[in-house]
């Protein structure tokens, strides 16, 4: 009975930590050098693991044949994999949140005005033969109504660091997602 007991964690076991790594039966079955059938029949309790095979497939999944055999084995690696999972979720939020805020800041600058600065330059100023430019000689002459500039849109209703803000949240969620797509491959 005690050999049920231990075929049960381990089929329960390889199963969860698989599928904790993101790995089809397909996938673990080549990494492992097991057949697709076996593994099948591992997994569903339906045969005993040999010690080769357990070896071999703690292998592939990167993680020790005595977290897959004892109950015992703590399972901080899950809860690893749990809040790396949470992460993911959050960077994929951040994306959404950025992308959104583009967008949303492109339709607006074409839908809604905003004022271009139009710049003025002073006259040179002619005294006593000499010439010279006033202190302020370049400044703003008066405002343009304009559409579809982003820059322009961002400035004259004080967005630059709002948005500035949501590409860094892009920036970030992209960063980490693709990290993560890295170390998985």
């Amino acid at each position: 009975m005690e050999g049920m007991n231990s075929q049960m964690v381990f089929h329960e076991k390889i199963r969860r930590v698989r599928r904790t790594a993101g790995i089809s039966k397909e996938q673990l079955s080549e990494r492992a050098d097991i057949s697709i059938d076996v593994l099948s029949q591992l997994e569903s309790g339906e045969i005993e693991p040999e010690k080769a095979d357990v070896s071999k497939l703690a292998k592939a999944l990167g993680v020790s044949a005595k977290r897959l055999l004892d109950d015992s084995v703590n399972e901080a690696p899950r809860a690893a994999k749990k809040r790396a999972g949470k992460l993911i979720t959050l960077s994929w939020i951040f994306i959404g949140v950025g992308i959104a805020a583009v967008i949303a800041a492109f339709i607006a600058a074409a839908a809604i005005p905003a004022q271009k600065p139009i710049p003025s330059i002073a006259m040179p100023v002619i005294e006593d033969g000499v010439i010279s430019m006033p202190k302020d000689s370049v400044g703003v002459a008066g405002y343009m109504e304009t559409r579809g500039d982003i820059r322009s849109f961002l400035s004259t209703y004080n967005l630059n660091e709002a948005f500035i803000a949501c590409l860094a949240l892009l920036l970030i969620g992209s960063v980490i997602v693709i990290a993560d797509r890295l170390k998985r491959s």
